[in-house]
């Protein structure tokens, strides 16, 4: 199947270039290769018709591998480095039982040793399902293993170290009310709106968090008063 259109630049009307893209599709009527002017893009299906390797018309591969829920557990990409050898970097993700992300990998040159991978936890709300907090992690060590039948599982190793933290607290509504970034900086909305009113609370500041009453008729807590 062969498509074509004619590109104007933006720049210049009088320069136009038609594009012409060429698709070859498999016995099983999926799209093997796509050919057009910039080179040829392919994908590689697994016995179990899941798209497992993509090629890029720069000849770069990337590879996903699969649990036995068919979701992403692994993702090696080929990329080339400043001497233009090809590296594959990796990048894992660990699933609960319900089939969400938790632990995420940075992706980094297969070989790193574990104690310099970086990543994240994702913690959820048991009642919500919402992403509560999400912890930025350092030394994340995941095994990956061989299910069979061309399936695999990803299992954590050790502790990681937890570098920072970020939260966030929803109303009875379901609506996110208050945000804490990983400098434990807060920053909450108020009102039936959600843009209604926005404030910033820094924990550095001491005057925020003494808990001071507010003085009588100025609506302000004693450390804001005019000394």
């Amino acid at each position: 199947m062969t498509t074509q259109f004619v590109w104007t630049d933006p720049t210049n009307a009088n320069n136009t270039q038609t594009i012409v893209t060429s698709q070859t599709p498999g016995p099983d009527g999926k799209i093997d290769s796509a050919t057009s002017t910039a080179g040829t893009n392919s994908t590689d299906y697994d016995p179990l018709n899941r798209p497992w390797q993509t090629t890029d018309v720069n000849g770069l591969k990337t590879q996903s591998f699969y649990d036995k829920r068919g979701l992403v557990v692994k993702k090696r990409t080929e990329a080339r480095n400043e001497a233009n050898n090809s590296v594959w970097l990796a990048a894992y993700t660990i699933y609960d039982a319900a089939g969400r992300a938790i632990y995420t990998t940075d992706s980094v040159p297969e070989g790193t040793p574990p104690a310099d991978v970086y990543g994240s936890y994702t913690i959820y709300n048991a009642t919500t399902q919402r992403v509560d907090s999400t912890q930025r992690l350092k030394g994340v060590d995941v095994s990956f293993v061989s299910s069979g039948s061309g399936t695999y599982s990803t299992t954590l190793v050790g502790t990681p170290t937890v570098i920072s933290t970020t939260s966030t607290l929803y109303d009875a509504q379901g609506r996110a009310w208050q945000t804490t970034d990983e400098y434990g900086r807060r920053s909450q909305t108020s009102g039936r709106r959600a843009d209604q009113h926005h404030r910033i609370r820094h924990p550095q500041s001491p005057c925020c968090h003494t808990g001071a009453p507010r003085a009588r008729g100025t609506g302000q807590s004693p450390c804001h008063q005019r000394r």
